[in-house]
């Protein structure tokens, strides 16, 4: 049996490792004006399956889900402009990904050993890739739109990848 938390309104900002290796979180309802998630602040968070950031972040910071194990589905914002180094690497039960169209900024490693993702959704408007998708084993096709400039290291060691569309 785990915790359900719910964070209140007031909340604007998830500080750094505020929910850190909570091993009993099993679910948490996000504010609905938050603005930002803070530097690994689920990280390790090893049963929550489903996490729904609402629209008002536009900002995630690195580590911020990384590691979360039963992570399967998360909901992105679409004003959402930056996700930091990590946000969900190692999260090896996350099957898919929706980046959100606008002026969002992916840094490296972002899904990093994400071992069971399949598929992803890049939108137009993303301009690099680095190391985004490296030790994905399962992802299987992916579709790069023309505004991509730079892919270094984007899918190192992806050993089911057989469709690239660019």
């Amino acid at each position: 049996e785990g915790i359900n938390y719910t964070i209140l309104d007031s909340v604007e900002r998830i500080g750094e490792y505020a929910f850190y290796k909570n091993t009993v979180l099993t679910s948490v309802t996000l504010p609905s004006e938050l603005k930002s998630i803070g530097y690994s602040a689920f990280g390790y968070c090893e049963k929550i399956e489903f996490l729904e950031v609402p629209d008002s972040v536009n900002s995630i910071e690195g580590y911020a889900f990384s590691y979360m194990s039963a992570l399967e589905r998360i909901e992105l914002p679409e004003i959402l402009d930056k996700l930091g180094n990590g946000t969900f690497s190692n999260c090896s039960s996350l099957k898919s990904v929706s980046i959100p169209a606008g002026g969002t900024e992916i840094l490296r490693f972002t899904c990093t050993g994400c071992s069971s993702l399949e598929s992803v959704k890049i939108p137009d408007g993303i301009k690099e890739l680095p190391n985004t998708f490296t030790g994905c084993a399962s992802l299987i096709s992916v579709i790069i739109p023309d505004s991509v400039i730079n892919l270094n290291c984007t899918f190192l060691d992806c050993k089911s990848l057989t469709d690239v569309i660019i």
